[in-house]
């Protein structure tokens, strides 16, 4: 979406910034009317419009991390400058994280999300300039892969009996 922005839409990094930031701040106001109105249990709070809301952060932080490291000539200096800016914003805002305050919470959240894709989007630029395009995919796709695997945790059969309940 960034990229389709940008290229064929003719729109500077910096007014598309402007824009998708604006629609995010109206979507994510509209989803915590709706969630504070539906009273919804904690665990729904990844709906559609969680995945809306975090389609469009995203995009924000593409054209973030690709924005600074496109203004910085030539590119390839640019976006490892890039990098490191996003990361230091990842660093300091993971910093204010704890804060539970709901208020800080929330934003903190939604602008750590944007500057780990802003970082995100720097990291895969290095790689493929560095690495080659076919060789970063395989590695990102390597990487997923991995992380995905530490993550799955087999069932239990006892918990799942217990789950069911004596009735079931």
């Amino acid at each position: 979406m960034a990229d389709i922005g940008v290229e064929y839409a003719n729109a500077s990094y910096a007014t598309l910034s402007v824009l998708i930031a604006a629609i995010l701040v109206v979507f994510l106001a509209g989803r915590n009317a709706f969630i504070s109105k539906r009273e919804m249990p904690r665990a729904s709070y990844a709906d559609g419009n969680y995945w809306g809301a975090m389609l469009l952060a995203g995009t924000l932080g593409t054209i973030i991390g690709d924005g600074i490291g496109h203004a910085i000539h030539p590119v390839t200096v640019g976006v490892p400058i890039s990098a490191t800016i996003t990361g230091v914003a990842v660093a300091l805002i993971l910093g204010a994280r704890p804060r539970r305050e709901a208020s800080v919470g929330t934003a903190t959240y939604w602008v750590g999300v944007v500057a780990i894709r802003a970082f995100g989007t720097n990291l895969g630029d290095i790689a493929a300039y560095v690495l080659s395009l076919p060789f970063s995919i395989a590695i990102s796709a390597l990487l997923l892969a991995t992380t995905l695997m530490m993550w799955y945790e087999p069932i239990d059969s006892e918990v799942t009996e217990a789950r069911r309940g004596p009735l079931a």
